[in-house]
């Protein structure tokens, strides 16, 4: 153990061991080529969309897991401190996270390591009452 000022330092910066959230899922993409007026008035004009948004193409179920994760992610920032990583399973990272998981079904939500829900079968409520009542019990 550290004494002196040295050992007040350390631990005013690290107080607790912050819990890490990660949420393994696919999410709908927005794309919008221009947010400019200019580009509504000119493609109005020539007849060019460019306001659709690729995200109204995603299946429903992809949108409701997707609401549900960020339903998630606000509920843990307002109940308690913890790290959330939103990790696309799509990317290489994503599949990484996957195979090392061992992730059959998405949405995944990994809590410090230890693989806690997959699937669209949980409540935002309910997840962020475990989360928040591991956090507590680190402190």
């Amino acid at each position: 153990m550290k004494r002196g000022i040295l050992g007040f330092l350390s631990r005013i910066r690290h107080p607790t061991r912050e819990i890490v959230v990660e949420i393994i899922t696919i999410s709908p993409i927005s794309i919008r080529f221009c947010k400019l007026d200019t580009c509504d008035m000119l493609g109005r004009f020539f007849g060019v969309d460019f306001s659709s948004s690729i995200a109204e193409e995603y299946p429903e179920d992809v949108k409701e897991i997707h609401s549900k994760v960020m339903e998630l992610i606000k509920v843990l920032n307002r109940r308690c401190y913890v790290k959330v990583n939103v990790i696309e399973a799509l990317t290489p990272l994503g599949f990484y996270k996957v195979s090392k998981y061992g992730v059959e079904k998405l949405p995944a939500i990994i809590v410090d390591g230890i693989r806690m829900y997959e699937g669209s079968d949980w409540d935002p409520r309910e997840v962020s009452e475990k989360v928040c009542s591991i956090a507590l019990s680190r402190r």
